[in-house]
């Protein structure tokens, strides 16, 4: 491997890196070193081995600071672009794919180059930055504007990579994604998406599991999974927190009272129950047509689906509906 053969990969990539941004720079250096930058923290950060692990989490900081300032300056020009026009769509999409790279590297670094990433000043402002820029990417791929479709599907991809990067904090690093800036109001914020979808989930031409699922699907099966990492996260926190240190235990402490006291309010947790029965369990016609043409194939996707609950609509909705119902009992049995 890359890391194995040449061990000074990294600064090499880094000091690249930075040339790759200065003025008179060739355009294609920065693209190409990116992608280079990529595969290594990949490699790095899917690595079991702990001295690699630390070896990432020794350079994430410079890479972190240095990443965050690309990805910012490349998003804003393509923001720019496409509120103010004066670029090609060759210049477009060459900034949209660099913002790309850099955010899927940003997430890497942040889900595994830090053991606290809440403790971190930089991370905590980025993150602050990924709610706007998520509503942003929002507003561009919501219909409004007529995009071309090369740059809608690149927005829509950074929509998926920042939801991406949300649940993994919230199922990797629980106490840190609690104790965040603004995490609560980012969680309610992905709960409007899935009352979004609930109010046309009806009528989507296509199962929730089948391949071509629309954005609205995509991005309200990630707002589900968000919303049941944080009820693990709160009602069974054995499970998902490590802690050594006092501060460990004291922050494992405030994250679980913090997600308790203000994300699983009695009004939250019966609005979700009711959406999640009355719009979710509910077998659409496109399942009842696909059930009269093979009943046997479907009973058998179903089942599947079941098992793979992280990527269906409806067994998510399952589960999350058991979690609530575990820890809610007295307040929602009435209700059902």
């Amino acid at each position: 491997m890359l890391i194995q053969t040449r061990p000074d990969a990294i600064s090499s990539v880094i000091s690249f890196l930075r040339s790759s941004i200065q003025p008179g720079a060739n355009p294609l250096q920065v693209s190409r070193t990116l992608l280079v930058l990529l595969q290594i923290i990949k490699e790095l950060s899917t690595a079991r081995i702990q001295r690699t692990r630390h070896n990432l989490q020794s350079v994430s900081p410079e890479i972190f600071q240095l990443l965050g300032g690309i990805y910012v300056d490349k998003l804003n020009k393509w923001v720019a672009i496409l509120e103010q026009g004066g670029a090609g769509e060759g210049e477009l999409l060459d900034a949209l794919d660099q913002s790309m790279v850099s955010l899927k590297v940003l997430r890497r670094l942040i889900i595994a180059g830090y053991e606290h990433p809440s403790r971190n000043q930089e991370v905590q402002s980025f993150w602050v930055l990924t709610h706007s820029h998520f509503s942003k990417f929002l507003s561009f791929v919501d219909g409004s504007t007529n995009l071309p479709e090369p740059v809608h599907r690149a927005i829509e991809k950074h929509l998926l990579q920042m939801s991406k990067l949300h649940v993994e904090m919230a199922k990797t690093h629980p106490a840190s994604f609690a104790l965040l800036p603004d995490s609560i109001s980012l969680v309610q914020s992905y709960w409007s998406l899935v009352v979004k979808l609930g109010e046309k989930y009806e009528s989507l031409g296509a199962g929730d599991e089948a391949e071509g699922k629309s954005l609205a699907e995509k991005t309200g099966l990630r707002a589900l999974l968000l919303i049941r990492a944080c009820a693990k996260m709160a009602f069974n926190p054995a499970q998902t927190f490590k802690y050594q240190t006092p501060q460990d235990k004291e922050e494992r402490k405030q994250s679980v009272e913090l997600v308790k006291s203000q994300l699983f309010t009695e009004d939250f947790v019966v609005n979700v129950m009711e959406l999640l029965v009355t719009q979710f369990f509910r077998f659409r016609n496109i399942d009842f047509q696909e059930w009269a043409e093979e009943p046997e194939d479907w009973e058998k996707r179903e089942e599947e689906n079941a098992d793979a609950w992280e990527f269906s609509i409806r067994s998510c909705s399952e589960k999350l509906f058991l979690d609530l119902v575990i820890h809610f009992r007295d307040l929602l049995i009435p209700r059902l």
